[in-house]
């Protein structure tokens, strides 16, 4: 009988196990975590700081403890330019403020986040003029990855966005027929192939591009202020009735430019 019962006692532990387990992975629930419809990124000046801001959501039916998430900068884009944010980068930006150096790894703690419920996540972004970047009319943007780890009905889990991975490696475990085999695949996602996680978050981006210059604005604001000023003098000058004290100033200005300009155009032939 005691047999028995610790047989049963034992086989409900797994099975309650393997139930978080498959819980976890969930894609429906997956998704939810970092929603893209929640996430505000930036478009930056070069020099400029902004905020990626993004929820962090609890989507399963228990607390999810020990929450740790990292956010690192990693890859720079640019049309068909590609450069990785990694030993050989020689840039002290971008990076996130407040992180430790070289500050393009950020990390987001939290104890205890209750089941359905979600949390506000802000990141700010620090750039530099000297760092790659976009031109005026063309957009340059830098990929933010995502590792997440936490513990859900006492089951550790770790997810992760694409980031990690190359792009080799990850059509490995995502492409039609990757040898998927239960319990280490999720739909047609070989998640052993990818380190045996437990779920694929998304990525995320902030673009950065040059300062547009201010000289253009003044000249076309003093352009278009001159010749305001000067349909209105021509203006008074075809009404010197309503404005006689502004045509006669525009009609003396007028003969002060023609006793300049006729004698050197004189002393030409």
């Amino acid at each position: 009988m005691r047999a028995t019962a610790l047989c049963i006692a034992l086989l409900a532990i797994l099975a309650i196990s393997s139930s978080a387990v498959a819980d976890v992975r969930d894609p429906g629930l997956v998704n939810k975590i970092l929603m893209y419809g929640t996430f505000e990124t930036p478009d930056l000046d070069a020099g400029q700081q902004g905020v990626i801001a993004f929820n962090l959501t609890n989507p399963y039916n228990d607390p999810m403890t020990n929450i740790v998430l990292n956010a690192s900068i990693y890859q720079y884009v640019e049309q068909e330019t590609s450069m990785m944010l990694d030993s050989t980068w020689t840039h002290e930006y971008p990076k996130f403020e407040g992180a430790s150096d070289p500050g393009r790894e950020a990390r987001f703690i939290l104890s205890t986040l209750g089941s359905n419920l979600s949390t506000r996540v802000s990141l700010t972004v620090l750039t530099s003029s000297d760092m790659p970047h976009g031109g005026i009319f063309s957009q340059g943007s830098y990929l933010v990855r995502f590792w997440l780890t936490f513990v859900l009905d006492g089951v550790p889990a770790k997810m992760a966005s694409p980031g990690y991975w190359s792009k080799e490696q990850f059509m490995w475990a995502t492409q039609e027929g990757a040898g998927c085999v239960s319990p280490g695949c999720v739909g047609q996602v070989n998640l052993t192939r990818l380190g045996g996680i437990d779920g694929i978050l998304p990525d995320t981006a902030f673009g950065v591009k040059d300062l547009i210059p201010q000289w253009p604005f003044y000249l076309f604001g003093t352009g278009a202020i001159f010749f305001l000023l000067l349909a209105f003098f021509y203006y008074a000058e075809e009404n010197p009735s309503k404005f006689p004290r502004t045509a006669r100033a525009f009609a003396g200005f007028k003969g002060r430019l023609v006793r300049v300009f006729r004698p050197r155009k004189g002393r030409k032939t």
